[in-house]
């Protein structure tokens, strides 16, 4: 950065390399690089909510169903004896509207529940997978599901079908769009509760499951918790990561295989050496990087990040990152990528009195994770909350949830994800007077000089710079002075 002329006195200009296009008369931030970009940026925005069951509900799931273009949610109805449910919403702007649910288990299926989405499965056109924790007997079952394309309804085929035959639990479920098949991991009961997994392949109207496996180093007194997974389609692996409840709570994950029918695992590694609970984890298709997200209950039950990268049958991580400092401590974590924005869009109710639904949007750089500011997104008390799921089609992310504030009914919330702004308390310096291409030179008007390249600004009125690059006569937050309008177009500028 250069600055053109030595006189104090004379209204003061710098010259810069522009860090992305930079537009004639837009208000300008420094890097810390020295590098020169436009103030740029959106909040995370939300629309209404939308209640989807009238009765209480349990272990809401949701999926995005791409040739439909619908959002499927499952759970289980405790206004109709536990049974198991789905239901099918479209999105349209900021709001959701549903059709009528309709029952996948008539029995109590309180239990685990996972749903993933297979588009190739030929008999629909694209159907989806429920597996879930039979309340009467611990079993584990899954059935195939589908949208009518005449109604919007959920409609099933076939019937359910056990993978596993005695008492499992911490169900996750995640879809592998290479083998076009499904995983299914659990713990297993009847085996020191060790995770186990199995593959799960939908064929017409039916599934099939393969050969359970467990998970790695996992003797008779590790004890996982708090199991979630994601799958990298770059390599075509899954991550699977948990805490162990006899080796300190530390995180720990495996990277899986699919091949045929069967999966296979690579040895365990440790994501975080110290105290962990609620997690979640998400493929980032631009980086070819896995984030793991998690509550770091070592330090102050904080929101902590790393970023994963899997090699073969391993993986590495790099350095821990904070995403949310309150040490009221987060439940329930998810994540999912939105690929419009870039993101990783992070879900989680806080422990706090009351607890709501907060979302924050993590970016990749190398090895490591930036992170938005937390935003809150309802305004009452959240017992469970789906996995966030992500509309391609209209570029949003709904949240399904059980509101304790109103009876448990089931609620849903479309969310339009953004990053929050570039801008701080410190780093505007001025206004652009020149254009430039990104890496080409570029005049910056700043502190004493008039940028005259301006438009219906009111003469004698002060200006703050807005999150998004405009000019506006309140201040945003962060509060940053812009300068004072002389007239319509000219406005002293304050950097």
């Amino acid at each position: 950065m250069r600055i053109i002329g030595n006189d104090p006195s004379v209204p003061r200009q710098e010259h810069a390399v522009a860090s992305g296009t930079l537009p004639n008369g837009n208000a300008v931030i420094v890097n810390a690089d020295g590098t020169v970009s436009v103030v740029a940026g959106s909040d995370t925005t939300s629309g209404s909510v939308i209640q989807f069951e009238a009765g209480n509900i349990q272990k809401p799931r949701s999926v995005y169903q791409t040739v439909d273009n619908k959002i499927v949610i499952v759970y289980a109805d405790l206004g109709n004896s536990y049974y198991g449910t789905a239901i099918a919403g479209t999105i349209s702007g900021t709001n959701i509207t549903f059709t009528t649910p309709n029952v996948f288990k008539s029995a109590q299926s309180s239990g685990s529940m996972a749903i993933t989405y297979d588009p190739t499965a030929s008999s629909n056109a694209g159907s989806f997978l429920v597996s879930f924790q039979d309340g009467g007997t611990n079993t584990g079952k899954s059935r195939v599901g589908y949208v009518f394309s005449e109604t919007g309804n959920v409609e099933y085929d076939g019937g359910e079908e056990t993978f596993k035959n005695n008492d499992m639990s911490q169900l996750v479920a995640a879809f592998d769009s290479n083998a076009n098949k499904t995983l299914l991991v659990y713990r297993d009961a009847n085996s020191s509760n060790k995770n186990a997994a199995r593959v799960a392949t939908i064929s017409g109207a039916s599934v099939s499951f393969g050969t359970e496996v467990f998970l790695p180093t996992q003797g008779d007194a590790h004890v996982p918790s708090r199991t979630n997974i994601c799958f990298d389609s770059n390599v075509n692996k899954f991550l699977v990561i948990w805490y162990d409840s006899n080796d300190g709570n530390k995180g720990k994950s495996a990277v899986g295989t699919i091949s045929g029918t069967n999966v296979s695992f690579g040895s365990t590694v440790t994501f975080h050496n110290a105290s962990t609970d609620w997690m979640a984890c998400s493929f980032d298709p631009d980086t070819n990087k896995i984030l793991v997200v998690y509550e770091d209950v070592a330090d102050s039950n904080k929101g902590k990040a790393v970023v994963g990268t899997i090699s073969g049958t391993s993986i590495s991580y790099g350095s821990e990152v904070e995403f949310r400092s309150d040490t009221d401590g987060l439940d329930q974590i998810g994540a999912v990528y939105d690929t419009n924005l870039d993101a990783h869009i992070i879900t989680y109710f806080n422990n706090q009195t009351p607890r709501y639904i907060e979302t924050v949007a993590g970016q990749i750089s190398g090895t490591t994770a930036t992170f938005s500011t937390p935003v809150v997104l309802t305004n009452s008390i959240t017992d469970e909350i789906a996995y966030p799921t992500f509309d391609p089609d209209t570029n949003k992310v709904i949240v399904a949830y059980r509101d304790d504030d109103d009876s448990g009914k089931g609620k849903a919330i479309v969310v339009t994800p953004g990053l929050g702004s570039n801008m701080t308390t410190e780093n505007y310096i001025g206004i652009a007077r020149s254009g430039a291409a990104s890496g080409a030179g570029a005049i910056i008007d700043t502190q004493g000089a008039i940028a005259d390249n301006l438009s219906g600004l009111t003469a004698g009125q002060s200006y703050f710079v807005q999150n998004d690059g405009t000019l506006g006569t309140t201040a945003a937050d962060p509060s940053v002075f812009a300068g004072t309008a002389v007239s319509a177009t000219k406005l002293i500028v304050k950097g």
